[in-house]
């Protein structure tokens, strides 16, 4: 099955204690206070945690606590800015995350994905190469604002066509936020090979002895409490214990004993509502999910911001007196959100699960065209060169786009 798969990377930026990916050295000074030729001096110290950086001819307002690091940042090239580059490669690999081997999808054949460190303000260039067998991939850097850089926020159907197996993109922004973003797995729901109890599972017996169960000691004659929490999104479970019975519950019964129980409460059948024919397409007793009544279909061949480069793009009427709009005539109300444009742009709002957003729980923003025309230097050529690329390589799979095509691993 093809996914055009939206992969999400971690970053660490301005922290010294950050991991680095294998083929790059460590750098003698890093982190958010590394010295760069031009700089202030670094104020920070036991006596004065709000002081960063001292004011120089280079940062004339210096830096501290109440500076704004979405708005300000070191950004003097010619005193001392970093261009940090990466090269990330997604290929299909097989391991054993949980002690039972099986293919996954990973970069640079490591799982957690690698750790991308840069000082703030440094110029980030990663090579991203999609080695996957029969998948387009885009790398998005998520939670990371791309202030500027809209055609850098990877995002497939939204800002760029998905990269082709075999192909490399590079995506080049500035590392304008500082702290640690999470690397954040999100796809469907899992194999019930994948259920863990504490992070922990033992595999059936195999070459590599891995794997462990959750090991807990208890003591004779005391009496515990076994709390099972089921932390999943959609999934239900039936737990049993081995060589230990139980009473069964639900139901009267005459010294019988069973060895698994599942808790039902309830009656015996639920009541239904059995219709002939449909009231909409989905059927009255199904909630459907939609923004404007519009299904989602992403056109992973003609991104949002190839429209805006095309001037092609729909102009969305302003009512007076109007700024909001809701999610769903929902009988609990509706969600208000404000957002402050003052990054131009194209951007995806979306649920975070995966199965959610295919069914419609996901929204894009223009923000700002005509700055994203003017000030951006976005350029056709680029962009119609990668989604030519993709349409050749797509034309000549057998697997095809499955659903909506938002779909996030």
């Amino acid at each position: 099955m093809l996914g055009s798969n939206l992969l999400l990377a971690s970053l660490a930026l301005g922290l010294a204690s950050a991991g680095l990916l294998q083929e790059v050295p460590a750098k003698a000074s890093t982190g958010l206070l590394a010295k760069r030729a031009g700089e202030g001096p670094n104020c920070n110290g036991p006596n004065d945690r709000g002081c960063w950086r001292s004011p120089s001819p280079a940062e004339p307002t210096g830096f501290n606590i109440d500076t704004d690091s979405e708005t300000v940042w070191p950004s003097n090239v010619a005193q001392g800015q970093t261009t940090t580059t990466y090269t990330l490669t997604v290929a299909e690999k097989t391991l054993a995350p949980d002690g039972d081997g099986k293919l996954m999808q990973v970069i640079n054949g490591v799982y957690p994905g690698p750790v991308i460190e840069a000082n703030w303000g440094d110029v980030l260039v990663i090579d991203v190469v999609n080695n996957l067998t029969n998948n387009g991939t885009s790398m998005h850097w998520h939670g990371v604002i791309q202030a500027n850089s809209t055609t850098q926020d990877g995002v497939n159907g939204i800002t760029e066509c998905p990269i082709e197996p075999g192909a490399t993109r590079r995506y080049t922004f500035i590392a304008t936020q500082h702290g640690t973003s999470f690397k954040s797995e999100q796809g469907g729901p899992p194999r019930a090979k994948g259920a863990l109890i504490n992070g922990k599972m033992k595999s059936a017996p195999g070459p590599n002895g891995k794997g462990a169960y959750e090991d807990v000691k208890i003591e004779k004659g005391k009496t515990y409490r076994l709390r099972l929490i089921n932390t999943s999104v959609d999934m239900m479970y039936k737990v049993s214990l081995d060589n230990h019975r139980y009473e069964k519950g639900m139901i009267p019964v005459t010294e019988k004993n069973v060895t698994n129980i599942f808790d039902f409460k309830g009656d015996a059948t639920d009541k239904m509502n059995l219709v002939q024919g449909t009231r909409d397409k989905h059927g009255r007793r199904i909630n459907s999910w939609t923004i404007n009544d519009k299904e989602i279909d992403i056109q992973w061949e003609n991104p949002t911001l190839e429209y805006l480069l095309n001037n092609d793009l729909p102009t969305i009427q302003n009512r007076p007196g109007s700024n909001i709009y809701t999610l769903k005539e929902a009988n609990q109300g509706y969600l208000a959100i404000a957002i402050y444009t003052n990054n131009p742009g194209v951007w995806l709002m979306h649920c975070h699960i995966a199965w959610h957003v295919s069914q419609g729980l996901g929204v894009q923003f223009v923000e700002r065209p005509d700055e994203i025309l003017r000030d951006q230097h976005v350029g056709l050529e680029a962009m119609n060169s990668s989604c030519a690329a993709w349409d050749k390589w797509y034309a000549g799979t057998q697997f095809k786009q499955p659903d909506s095509g938002l779909r996030l691993f």
